[in-house]
């Protein structure tokens, strides 16, 4: 079972529900106790160091610290026990457990947490989300050349930007996407950074791990999955990655990579 706490309980104002508006929800965990945090928006995943609260903020039973974004602002870190019992969860649990049959069971089928993207042609793209480092937004001021590569420097780091729409399979590779700021996704392949292009990011969720295997090879595509009736591709990063490896002056490519890697 799952009980849900919103924004209300940080006195912070909360405007009406919209009609059909869609809610974000963070799953967290309470001694044992799963509740879910209504947030208002999913924005970025990061790894942070935490630094306690000064002297003058210790009484502040809803934040566990603080930490210093790469923009140089200061964001509070929430503290899940803290808010757990100020919200009267503890008390309430204490006055009616939860009865053996309503202890919430996990799903028999694997589940993975993907990301949802969209590029030129195909709006719904799926990654799996421990594939990915960071994702940040980039001015197209800050792409530069290297040789016919685009590159920007990222973290003491030469980041090799790759345009997703130029390898998959229904990208729109003619598309004018990038004239203002675009999303990008980091991640590490065989000790190199890269940065996937993206139109947009929509969303993280859960999906079942089972990949179903597309009819034909899709280049780029390591198949799809079926979440709420409707069919997410799932990026092949490593043959995305290859091909962008191994191009040419020519915008030939092969349509579908087979990786032989020896036992």
């Amino acid at each position: 079972m799952k009980r849900f706490l919103s924004s209300s309980k940080l006195n912070l104002a909360v405007p009406p529900l919209k009609p059909r508006q869609k809610l974000f929800i963070a799953v967290v965990n309470f001694n044992g106790t799963l509740f879910g945090l209504v947030v208002e928006e999913v924005l970025n995943i990061q790894d942070i160091v935490i630094k306690p609260l000064g002297e003058l903020l210790r009484d502040m039973s809803n934040f566990a610290g603080a930490t210093i974004m790469g923009n140089g602002e200061v964001a509070l870190i929430l503290d899940i026990d803290g808010i757990a019992r100020k919200s009267g969860l503890v008390e309430r649990l204490q006055a009616n457990p939860i009865r053996q049959e309503e202890l919430y069971v996990a799903p028999v089928e694997e589940m993975i947490s993907v990301l949802l993207f969209e590029i030129p042609g195909l709006n719904k793209i799926a990654l799996p989300l421990d594939a990915i480092d960071h994702i940040i937004k980039l001015d197209p001021a800050q792409i530069q050349q290297n040789g016919s590569r685009e590159v920007v420097y990222f973290n003491e780091q030469l980041m090799d930007l790759v345009r997703l729409d130029h390898y998959v399979s229904g990208g729109s590779k003619n598309s004018h996407l990038h004239q203002s700021s675009t999303p990008v996704l980091t991640c590490h392949y065989r000790d190199r950074l890269y940065g996937l292009m993206v139109k947009q990011v929509t969303d993280i969720i859960e999906v079942p791990a089972k990949l179903h295997e597309l009819s034909t090879p899709q280049r780029g595509l390591n198949g799809c999955i079926i979440f709420n009736d409707q069919v997410i591709n799932v990026l092949d990063l490593e043959e995305v990655l290859v091909m962008h490896n191994i191009q040419e002056e020519s915008d030939e490519y092969p349509k579908v990579i087979d990786l032989y890697l020896p036992s």
